[in-house]
């Protein structure tokens, strides 16, 4: 029995485009996480602040309704 020899067979670049994905995942990831940690700490450093806005609006709002 002969085995059947292919001409002109390149091996796919498949390992190599996934490593790319990967590392460019990998870095978006990255900053999306150093954006959250960012938001976190602003968001503690104004948690009072933003608290007291958002009292007035619902406070505006049911003084409205009621009256």
């Amino acid at each position: 029995m002969a085995t059947f020899n292919r001409r002109g067979y390149k091996k796919s670049k498949l390992n190599n485009d996934n490593n790319v994905n990967k590392s460019q995942t990998a870095e978006v990831f990255d900053s999306l996480d150093s954006t959250a940690n960012k938001s976190e700490k602003w968001i503690l450093k104004n948690q009072y602040k933003i608290f007291i806005v958002i009292a007035a609006v619902s406070i505006s709002v049911l003084s409205y309704l009621g009256y």
